[in-house]
């Protein structure tokens, strides 16, 4: 590994002009940001597009299913639960859209690698990857079973690598995928309850940042996509308990409504409500201390039975 030294004097010359480069794309950046506050991204077509989901036997994942079924995306199902599959099924067929449905656990890698292969076989290529399966059970630290951690982390983080790894080969091979991480403004914040599961979602903000850098440095630019969705609590029956002195639980439709627009327009990150965005920023300046202060004043807590999302 080379060691930091100091740039020599014919470096000089060279790193001053990096300097001014990035600066200019600095400034580059932020006007485009700026300008897409007021004119977003146009919407991609996803008709005969392969889009699959995990953890869509209810919930966000059956409501985002049902919406790229409405834009003749060709839909792919995963969940562990038999009978939620066939409902969100069902609830696809009886308004025209086309559907696949595969009973998977996807803590089980084997398991995932051999659902992956037969996708591949039955419906083509997948297109785009929405990861959004996650279990949260809402309990403190020292009163959680260690199968249940095992189980949060394998559900919520793990069964991330073994997904991309299974489908993102053969995007890379056709140069253009997109990856989509449900993640949750717990992949920012830390909550009272939720140490297992805040745990899980900062892991996955952290994998998918160093895949992004991944693919930029090791596969030429590689025309992946990547989204990552950091919703507040969503009401989807895997909260129970919650109260908040200002933070409403949102509706799932609506939930999913933005998530689908998201990927749609290839936002890079989502978050539900928006200015959850404003709140990451001012938790990375502002003193810890004032940090748990607010945390305290807004008295946000939750609970669950361990259900799956």
């Amino acid at each position: 590994m080379r060691s930091a030294t100091m740039p020599s004097l014919t470096e000089i010359p060279l790193i001053l002009g990096e300097l001014l480069v990035l600066l200019v794309k600095l400034l580059f950046f932020f006007l485009e940001a700026c300008y897409r506050l007021v004119v977003p991204p146009s919407r991609k077509d996803v008709a005969g597009k392969v889009v699959l989901i995990t953890g869509a036997g209810h919930g966000m994942g059956r409501c985002t299913a049902k919406r790229f079924a409405k834009l003749q995306a060709r839909v792919v199902i995963w969940d562990i639960n038999e009978a939620g599959n066939s409902r969100t099924v069902k609830e696809i067929q009886s308004s025209g859209g086309e559907v696949y449905a595969y009973t998977v656990d996807v803590t089980k890698k084997e398991k995932v690698y051999e659902a992956a292969e037969k996708v591949k076989k039955d419906v083509g290529k997948v297109d785009i990857l929405i990861n959004n399966a996650g279990i949260l059970v809402g309990e403190l630290l020292l009163e959680l079973t260690d199968d249940q951690i095992q189980r949060v982390m394998n559900v919520n983080v793990m069964a991330h690598f073994w997904t991309i790894r299974a489908f993102l080969p053969d995007m890379l091979s056709a140069n253009e995928g997109h990856l989509v991480a449900i993640s949750s403004a717990a992949g920012y914040f830390g909550k009272n309850f939720l140490v297992d599961y805040s745990a899980s979602k900062f892991a996955v903000t952290g994998m998918d940042e160093s895949l992004e850098l991944e693919l930029m440095k090791n596969y030429d630019n590689a025309n992946i996509k990547l989204t990552i969705v950091h919703p507040y609590i969503v009401k989807t029956g895997l909260v129970h308990g919650y109260t908040s002195r200002f933070m409403p639980i949102l509706e799932e439709d609506d939930a999913a409504d933005t998530i689908v627009d998201g990927i749609l327009r290839n936002r890079r990150k989502v978050f539900i409500p928006s200015d959850l965005r404003l709140s990451v920023v001012f938790k990375y300046i502002m003193p810890h201390k004032s940090y748990l202060a607010l945390a305290d004043f807004f008295k946000s807590e939750t609970c669950s039975q361990g259900k799956q999302d």
